[in-house]
């Protein structure tokens, strides 16, 4: 694999959208893309969450996870509901800590595999930086998922094999069902895109 891109960028959610172009009327998730690139196999970044990052609706929309960044297969660029593989990120405001977790949207979204999340969760306190990687292994049609360099989370996900030749990288979006509750910000630190 080769480098196609690095960059530190800093992302804006306004208050009431998903993402930093989408208005209230947007439905589609295009506005989350970062860039394009062919044959993207790994996304890493380090993230620091901040106090702009807590929020508490006080119902069953706090489960909901935002996304955070991750590769989407890109066969259908106006929807992000077929293939894709991302890191979500919630509040927990019992724990006050950020739960992380993989993201990963599979096929047709009527099928029972279609989204696949873990149980366990990653727990991070606000303001300490943590290192995340996705990559994704083709030949053997799996996922993992990186923290701080040691693998979390192997996830077995067949028929991936042709859904990745174009691949968009999404970035920072708020939701599930509600939008963001304040302004936020993240920073991606030393965001690096590898592609074979």
């Amino acid at each position: 694999m080769h480098i196609v891109h690095s960059s530190s960028p800093r992302l804006k959610i306004s208050k009431g959208c998903h993402s930093k172009l989408m208005p209230l009327s947007c439905v589609s998730c295009s506005d989350s893309y970062f860039a394009d690139f062919r044959n993207v196999r790994s996304v890493k970044a380090e993230i620091k969450f901040d106090n702009s990052h807590t929020y508490n609706f006080g119902d069953a929309d706090q489960g909901d996870w935002n996304k955070l960044m991750g590769i989407h297969s890109g066969t259908n660029r106006m929807n992000c509901q077929s293939y894709s593989v991302r890191w979500g990120w919630r509040w927990n405001p019992a724990s006050r800590k950020i739960e992380l977790s993989p993201y990963i949207h599979h096929g047709n979204p009527d099928s029972p595999e279609w989204s696949m999340l873990p149980s366990e969760v990653v727990e991070v306190e606000l303001e300490n930086t943590v290192c995340l990687e996705i990559l994704i292994d083709l030949a053997n049609e799996k996922y993992s998922f990186w923290v701080d360099g040691q693998l979390r989370y192997t996830i077995i996900a067949s028929g991936i094999r042709e859904e990745y030749e174009n691949g968009q990288i999404t970035l920072f979006y708020f939701g599930g069902n509600k939008r963001a509750p304040q302004t936020m910000y993240m920073t991606y630190r030393n965001l690096t895109v590898l592609a074979e």
